[in-house]
Parts: structure tokens; C-alpha cells; sequence
């Protein structure tokens, strides 16, 4: 007889090294737990925040998990003691050793995670602990930034097998609507990091204060809003049965527009005459987003564009005739105390009910921000 779907019993130990795989252990609790629920996935989140860990909840809750999902990174064989120069799996009382040679002894399922390029395990890896040498026969799977969705799907198909069944996929009653509105939020906000990474490449490009503070990330930037908009392209895929076949021709447009303005910054930084023609066209694309966002999950979008709209008066009121001017290098200031104030007031912005897919500020914050980049574009366009 196989395992009991969901049942309560069953959980799912996050092993990691801090130094290694900690924002990426961080990122996966709070997929699993949305998927499964809270109290069916243990992190460890004292050793992210440096406390000190509780070795006998460690083990007791190793030894309850009926899967252990260990996080492999490029540094992960490598990590040593900095004052004995030890290697950390070479030291007995190392808690990332002792938590997978518990869940050996137990026989718990091991799924090794090689979290971006880290290699396969070899036993030649374990000559020095060969307590470990087992997790080199164990199945692994890849967990990549740029393929999250995709490696994450892959995961759960392997723990469905083992009794974890998401949550959702219970939810025979869910309706198609409420499907369209939970792919609108995640898509939604995708779209919208992108084109915050895009805009701030133009302020970069174009802004003297911007390109003084920030020339020497251009490429980090670059960078960063391509893999956003890899990201984008594959939540739009993963998606596309729900959001049906306008959103989806919409979305496919929209990915148009800014893999040709990634792909113009990345050539050429320099706007310069250009500038008012790419402002233009974000602008374009901007209406474009919203579109799809009012088509699919309007109450958080439009509450979020009501309360940017607010501060962002209230924080522009007697700036109106710089706005006239046409100074790049003010709206960029202006930009960036907008921005200020929406962190300050984060939780406003969260209370939305977004299900977000990824816990960092800067994702959560994606639509707020997009929405504080269409306001400026809308103000310095109608000037």
C-alpha cells in the first residue's frame, strides 16, 4: 500500500549551509509551505538568522520527516572552519552532517537539490565521511533561479509519488476564474519586475545622478532583468491553459516588447536622443500590463495603484514644475524617495492578498513599483 496523500504526519526537512544555499532554502520553505501547508515543511530558520540552533528540535524533527530535501551548492563540499581550515562535513558535531546521517540511519527518502551549477555527488567526494557516501546513490534534481517554476514542478511530481499532494490540486471545486486569478497575480507581478529592471536601466543610461551612482552595476543589471524575464517567460508557459487565449496572446506581446528593450540597453546604454521615443514605448507597454493585470486580478491591482497614486501625490506636490522641465535626474530623486516610502509602508502593500512566489522585498514589491514607474512616465509624458 503506498503512502496516505497529505497525510498530516508526513513532513519535509529543508537541510542547508547558510553560506551555501541560504536565500535558496529560504525561497523553497515558502513554496513547499504554500503547496503543503506550514506544518508539513521544517526550515530551520535561526541558522538563517544566526541564532544559535536547538540541537534537540533539529533531531526530532530529522528523525519525524518522512522526506529530506538536502541543498547542494557550489560551495557545499568545499565549506571549512575558517580558524582550523576543517572541512564542515569532516567535523562530527557539523549539523548539516548530523541532520543527513540522521535521516540515513531512519531510512528517510534523501533528494539531493544541485542548486544552480553545483556538480553531482561522487563517493570519491565522501572518501574522508563515508557516513555520507550513500547521498551519492540518491536521485537528484536541479534548482535553478532561471528554471525555478520548472525545477520546482519537477520536485513536486517526485513528492506527490510520496504522499505530498498541493494543496490546490485538492481543490476539485476551484473554479476557472479563481485559476485565472491566482496565474494573473503571479504573471501579473513578473511582468512587472521586468519592467522596473528595464526602467531603471533606462534612468541609468539616460539620468547623470542614476549613471553616477550605479554605471558600474549596469551589467549586474543587465543581468538581473534577464533572468527576470526568464522567469516571466516560464510562468507564462506554465500557466497559459488558465489565463486563456487573448491573456495569453497579450502577455506573448508584452514579453515582445521587453526582450527588444532588454536587448537594445544591453547593446547600447545610451538613449540620448532616443530618450523620449523609449519613454514613450514603455509607456505603451505599461497600458499594456495593465490591461492584463485588470483582466485577471483587478482588486489587488487597482488597491495597489490607489495607494501608490496617494503617496506618490502627496510626495510630488510643489515638484510639478520640474516635471515640466523634463530633468530625468529630478524624477530618478523622485523615483527613489517613492520607492522609500513604499518600504517604509510595506505591510500596506502585502495586506493585498497577493500570493507571492517568492519571498524577497524586492519581488513582493514588484507591482507597487511598477505601478511608482507608470505614474512618473504617465506625469512626464502628459507634461
Amino acid at each position: 500500500m503506498g503512502p496516505l496523500l497529505n497525510d498530516p504526519d508526513r513532513t519535509l526537512f529543508i537541510n542547508y549551509r547558510v553560506g551555501d544555499t541560504g536565500p535558496t532554502a529560504s525561497r523553497l520553505f515558502e513554496d513547499l509551505a504554500k503547496a503543503y501547508g506550514r506544518k508539513r515543511v521544517f526550515l530551520d530558520h535561526e541558522r538563517l538568522e544566526g541564532g544559535t540552533p536547538w540541537p534537540e528540535r533539529l533531531e526530532a524533527e530529522a528523525r519525524r520527516a518522512s522526506v529530506m530535501l538536502v541543498l547542494v551548492g557550489e560551495g557545499w563540499l568545499r565549506a571549512h572552519d575558517p580558524e582550523t581550515f576543517v572541512r564542515r562535513l569532516d567535523q562530527p558535531g557539523d549539523w548539516v552532517r548530523k541532520e543527513i546521517e540522521t535521516a540515513l540511519d531512519i531510512g528517510v527518502l534523501i533528494v539531493p537539490l544541485l542548486v544552480e551549477e553545483a556538480k553531482p555527488l561522487s563517493r570519491l567526494a565522501f572518501a574522508t565521511v563515508p557516513s555520507l557516501a550513500p547521498l551519492a546513490e540518491r536521485q537528484t534534481l536541479a534548482l535553478r533561479r532561471k528554471e525555478w517554476p520548472n525545477d520546482l514542478g519537477r520536485l513536486q511530481e517526485l513528492l506527490q509519488t510520496h504522499g505530498f499532494v498541493r494543496r490546490g490540486s485538492q481543490a476539485h471545486s476551484q473554479s476557472s476564474r479563481e485559476r485565472e486569478i491566482l496565474a494573473g497575480e503571479v504573471i501579473s507581478r513578473a511582468m512587472a519586475m521586468v519592467f522596473v529592471d528595464i526602467m531603471r536601466l533606462i534612468y541609468v543610461s539616460s539620468s547623470k545622478i542614476a549613471y553616477q551612482a550605479n554605471a558600474e552595476r549596469y551589467q549586474e543589471f543587465i543581468e538581473m532583468a534577464e533572468q527576470h524575464f526568464d522567469e516571466m517567460k516560464s510562468l507564462v508557459l506554465r500557466f497559459t491553459s488558465d489565463i486563456g487565449t487573448d491573456l495569453h496572446r497579450l502577455s506573448c506581446d508584452i514579453e515582445l516588447q521587453h526582450s527588444s528593450m532588454i536587448r537594445r540597453l544591453k547593446r547600447d546604454p545610451s538613449l540620448n536622443a532616443e530618450k523620449i521615443h523609449y519613454l514613450d514605448k514603455m509607456c505603451d507597454v505599461a497600458r499594456q500590463i495593465e490591461e492584463f493585470s485588470l483582466n485577471t486580478c483587478e482588486i489587488y491591482y487597482s488597491q495597489s495603484a490607489n495607494h501608490v497614486r496617494l503617496m506618490a501625490d502627496e510626495i510630488c506636490h510643489g515638484h510639478i514644475s520640474h516635471f515640466k522641465t523634463f530633468s530625468l535626474d529630478h524624477v530618478f530623486r523622485v523615483r527613489l524617495r517613492i520607492q522609500s516610502e513604499i518600504i517604509k509602508n510595506e505591510n500596506v502593500f502585502y495586506g493585498f492578498g497577493l500570493r507571492s512566489i517568492a519571498e524577497d522585498m524586492v519581488h513582493k514589491l514588484a507591482i507597487p513599483y511598477f505601478h511608482v514607474d507608470f505614474y512618473l512616465l504617465k506625469r512626464m509624458l502628459s507634461q
